[in-house]
């Protein structure tokens, strides 16, 4: 209960406001948006306030509040018009984004047992920690934005849950709040009925964001959730001479409240409101005081939201070998498209040999971030569109930025241009996207009235269906590269990727049999003493579950040369090998490996995971020679 007072509260106070017009969706993801801003900002305020105080006394309050003016209201009426058939859609697709909840104990990816115990160590020192204590013995926490690790810890606080499990909540949740962000989006531009049916269509049918839970990038979805909220009252603003107060501040919370929480899509997004902010200035030269002053009055209110998490991450030491191992793995993210996408093409069309892949990169990530169902959705709404002139310039405005940053990649990458993610950059290709494919559903009903938003609701509620009849199958990258472009593309069209959402354990490395193992740890293994894992199964976990140091597990690139540090004088005792291998090409240490060296290990606990006792306690660079 006091979760989902967290979820409305103090964001609910909007309603009390003439800013919505009685839209209960867009006043639902303005709510939420509000209320997950307040927390992730005010977080910072535990610089001065107790936790508990800062905590239970703005849920208490708040709903207090709330209450008695509701009872106190004479001015005005509160208008909530919920329209049944919306919210029923809305919670049959709620539903199955929080269905991979049933099926794994912890949510899938490796990037999210760092989240997972960021937001244990906020959850265990009621405010800001100053170290990664006592996971690991090393400074530069805050190296990653909090947003995310917030709200978990909250929760956590909030229900009495352990993190792993309100980050895994808090993941499927950003899920959802993705079709409130483009429903949001597309409220500047249609009616509710077309921006609810586009923003589900989206949902259901893209490949990205839906692949993010499979590797962990669920901060950077929260981020993009509140970049679409942000964008309403940024159109809001661009399109008026006067200066509104509510738009202004708004705008600058849902910026700071992103950027705290992943800023690689934010900057992205800050790039693409520059862009359209100059646009608008030369079309109305005359006004460029007005615009000039709206844009120096966001960025000083954002300035104070976003100085403390600057401050913090100052004090993160990043060597010129980390910037290296960055850069390189960027490089590497780029490439990845080529791979996945465009390689199997070319090697059954001879022709296509000939062209030069760096100038097919913005299409080729377009369709492998869009997907083929979405991509075809779009290719149809730009023919149609083709004579709107007004609708056409909205796209080409939305897309130069990401275009430019494509190629600036391409043509002269660097330290600075590589921060710039292609798979975060890539996510704003569906705005362009979601107005064209709005404008197709917009002119269907035109032509067929209500009957046509009946057929694409049946539509969608029948891929759902066809979706838990496919058998299921392996997602890994080499099955997919075995495979040709069409039986890809066909499987695309069959919901292959809201399949993989929905029912893919593979990157969830914790079964319940490692969660009993890690219960067997906590009971007779010292406290603190530092265990020697596989990163490709639960051993990745235990950091974040049991709060003790592990190695070798997942860190940032900005912090691996304090990782190194913090174990180059340890001496490993125990060796935990999980039940499931995750990810086999990150596994060092198996079963056959250890027993096949008694004057070395001794098996300790055998219960589908294993525990050993090393006998002759080893160094990292015993272990790891290079």
């Amino acid at each position: 209960m006091l979760i989902f007072l967290s979820i409305f509260f103090p964001g609910i106070f909007l309603i009390f406001t003439k800013y919505f017009k009685d839209d209960f969706l867009l006043q639902l993801s303005f709510i939420i948006a509000t209320s997950f801003t307040y927390w992730i900002i005010s977080f910072f305020s535990l610089y001065f306030l107790p936790w508990d105080y800062w905590l239970w006394g703005t849920i208490i309050f708040s709903t207090l509040l709330f209450f008695i003016l509701i009872f106190l209201k004479t001015k005005k009426e509160i208008k909530i018009l919920i329209n049944i058939k919306h919210l029923i859609i809305l919670g049959i697709i709620g539903f199955l984004r929080f269905f991979p909840a049933f099926l794994n104990e912890v949510p899938p990816g490796g990037d999210m047992s760092m989240h997972t115990y960021n937001s244990a160590l906020i959850f265990l020192r009621k405010g800001i920690p100053d170290s990664y204590q006592p996971i690991f013995d090393m400074k530069g926490f805050g190296a990653h934005g909090i947003g995310f690790p917030t709200l978990a810890a909250i929760w956590s606080t909030l229900g009495n849950i352990p993190p792993y499990k309100s980050t895994f909540f808090l993941a499927l949740f950003s899920h959802f709040l993705i079709i409130l962000g483009f429903y949001t989006f597309l409220r500047c531009y249609f009616n509710s009925q077309i921006s609810l049916i586009t923003a589900i269509a989206i949902s259901i049918l893209a490949r990205d964001p839906q692949q993010y839970l499979q590797w962990g990038g669920n901060p950077s979805l929260l981020s993009f959730f509140f970049l679409l909220i942000a964008y309403y009252p940024f159109y809001q603003e661009i399109n008026q001479r006067e200066i509104s107060w509510i738009n202004i501040l708004l705008l600058s919370l849902f910026l700071s409240s992103a950027f705290l929480t992943h800023f690689m899509p934010t900057l992205v997004f800050i790039l693409i409101l520059f862009f359209l902010t100059g646009w608008q200035i030369i079309r109305q030269i005359t006004f460029i005081k007005t615009y000039l002053i709206k844009t120096l009055l966001t960025l000083i209110i954002c300035f104070p939201l976003i100085l403390p998490y600057v401050i913090i991450f100052k004090k993160v030491n990043v060597s010129l070998n980390e910037w290296r191992i960055i850069f390189n793995w960027n490089t590497y993210l780029w490439n990845q498209a080529q791979e996945l996408v465009l390689q199997p093409m070319i090697n059954r069309f001879f022709i296509l040999q000939k062209i030069n892949f760096n100038y097919l990169l913005p299409s080729v990530m377009m369709i492998f971030t869009l997907g083929a169902p979405i991509f075809f959705l779009t290719f149809i709404g730009f023919f149609i569109n083709i004579k709107r002139k007004k609708l056409i310039i909205e796209v080409i405005k939305l897309l130069i930025v990401p275009l430019f940053l494509f190629y600036l990649n391409l043509l002269k990458p660097s330290y600075l241009s590589v921060i710039f993610y292609p798979d975060r950059t890539a996510l704003f290709l569906f705005l362009p996207t979601a107005l064209l494919i709005a404008s197709l559903f917009n002119l269907l009903e035109t032509i067929k009235q209500s009957r046509i938003i009946i057929l694409i609701y049946g539509a969608l509620f029948c891929l759902t269906i066809t979706i838990w009849k496919i058998n299921k199958r392996d997602f890994s990258r080499e099955q997919i590269k075995s495979k040709s472009p069409i039986k890809l593309i066909v499987e695309e069209f069959l919901g292959r990727n809201f399949y993989h959402y929905l029912f893919n354990q593979q990157y969830s490395s914790v079964t319940k049999r490692d969660l009993k193992a890690f219960h067997w740890i906590e009971t007779n293994l010292p406290k603190n003493e530092p265990l020697l894992v596989n990163y490709g199964d639960a051993g990745l976990w235990i950091p974040a579950i049991l709060y003790r140091p592990a190695y070798p597990v997942h860190i940032l690139f900005t912090l691996l040369d304090e990782y190194q540090l913090a174990f180059q004088n340890s001496y490993f005792q125990y060796l935990y090998i999980g039940e499931k291998q995750s990810y086999p090409t990150s596994i060092f240490f198996t079963k056959e490996y250890c027993n096949s060296k008694p004057e070395l290990f001794e098996m300790i606990y055998n219960d589908g995971a294993l525990i050993y006792r090393i006998k002759k306690p080893l160094s990292i660079k015993e272990l790891f020679p290079e």
